[in-house]
């Protein structure tokens, strides 16, 4: 095993040896499972989706139609009987995530309409007095859970269907974690109020879903406090959660390291909690915790028997393997100019871009990077630190030409 570790200019290498035959023996295993017209949950096809974006062995028309046969049966808000169940709200989020996800990738009207009508679903829960999405029946109560749920679908809509209040809306339920749910020496409060024997403290899927939403808000705006607080919640995970026997994420405070096999759950939440982790990792510069991610998946690739826990570590694992797509933008945040560019790479579906946020006054950075240019705000792709192309425009083509200048080894730009 090499321990050799690069500087965060592309993507660091892995410090354990893994085997990069994951990705395709999974793709390969759906093949299989869909001949036989097994249906797949929202986490396998955004793998799929996943895998059509980054040009893997799989036929695009193959992803689209499966997409479009869940957009078939997910995009009638009946399809959620009960008004209300955490249940329902996490899958009409994951939902709701995809099908924008999958309407950036295909431009097929269906998909946005799905994505729309999931998010409609879902803002039936938001509470504009409370500022927060409330799913308990008693008025006023607020779950870690939701709001990080509603907030991360909410970002996604946005760029889409160019409506001001959703993006609003998930500041708020941002606003709500931050200000409502969060405890120096507890890590997040799972409600507020906190009133109720079920209160817990600290658990790893809040923390983790919490942590990937703020660092997609940071994405989408370039406010550092996005990104600093999902630092934060990534600190409390390593501190009190990491199991120091094995390797990887307890579920809480207090759990007793696993003597046997890991349940799927506790693996999503290890995933999600790993994908916050390789953004962070690039966003705050930490290679720290890319060897974290290395331990957990070493842990885990070994103990994943199941077929299904294999979806959520391949596509870690493959993020892990090819590292970011580099994007620099030179700018202030506060001009229009500025954002209109944020909102279209927004909706471009591109899961390992990173961006770094660079001000016109900062010289000796612009100089020492070669992003010097006539006029500012302009984003940059860049491969090594190294510039590729750039775009002072806001439109779509443009904005993609920039990322497809900066995905290596990957071909166009979807």
């Amino acid at each position: 095993m090499g321990n050799g570790w690069g500087a965060l200019s592309g993507a660091s290498k892995p410090a354990l040896d893994f085997d990069p035959s994951l990705f395709p023996r999974v793709l390969k295993d759906f093949e299989a499972r869909l001949s036989q017209n097994q249906s797949l949950d929202f986490d396998s096809l955004s793998f799929l989706l996943y895998a059509a974006a980054e040009k893997k062995e799989i036929s695009r028309d193959f992803v689209k139609d499966k997409l479009l046969e869940a957009a078939q049966r997910f995009s009638n808000p009946q399809y959620f009987p009960f008004a209300y169940s955490d249940r329902n709200f996490f899958i009409a989020s994951q939902g709701a995530r995809l099908f924008f996800d999958a309407f950036s990738l295909f431009q097929i009207e269906e998909f946005k309409q799905s994505g729309r009508s999931l998010i409609e679903f879902m803002d039936g829960f938001y509470d504009p007095q409370f500022g927060a999405f409330v799913l308990s029946k008693e008025k006023g109560v607020g779950k870690a859970l939701d709001n990080a749920l509603g907030a991360w679908a909410f970002l996604s809509a946005w760029p889409h269907l160019k409506n001001q209040e959703i993006q609003k809306k998930a500041e708020c339920a941002l606003k709500f974690i931050q200000e409502k749910l969060y405890d120096p020496l507890l890590g997040l409060v799972s409600q507020f109020p906190p009133n109720s024997s079920s209160l817990e403290y600290g658990r790893l899927a809040d923390s983790s879903w919490a942590a990937l939403a703020l660092t997609e808000a940071y994405l989408q705006s370039g406010n550092k406090s996005y990104r600093d607080f999902a630092d934060t919640l990534a600190k409390y995970l390593f501190q009190e959660l990491w199991d120091r026997d094995k390797g990887a994420f307890l579920s809480r405070p207090g759990m007793e390291s696993s003597q046997g096999g890991v349940s799927q759950q506790i693996i999503l939440d290890n995933a999600t909690a790993l994908e916050a982790l390789w953004r962070l990792g690039y966003l705050k510069g930490q290679n720290t915790y890319f060897k974290w991610i290395d331990l957990a998946l070493h842990r885990f690739l070994d103990q994943a028997g199941s077929k299904d826990a294999a979806v959520y570590l391949a596509k870690i694992l493959d993020m892990r393997l090819q590292g970011r797509i580099e994007l620099e933008i030179v700018g202030h945040a506060h001009e229009t100019a500025f954002q209109k560019i944020l909102e279209t790479l927004a909706s471009l579906y591109a899961p390992r871009k990173t961006i770094s946020f660079i001000s016109p006054d900062d010289q000796d950075y612009i100089l020492a990077h070669g992003l010097d240019a006539e006029s500012y705000p302009r984003l940059f792709g860049c491969v090594d630190l190294k510039r590729r192309a750039d775009t002072a425009r806001a439109d779509r083509d443009s904005v993609a030409e920039v990322l497809n200048s900066a995905w290596p080894r990957i071909g166009d730009c979807p």
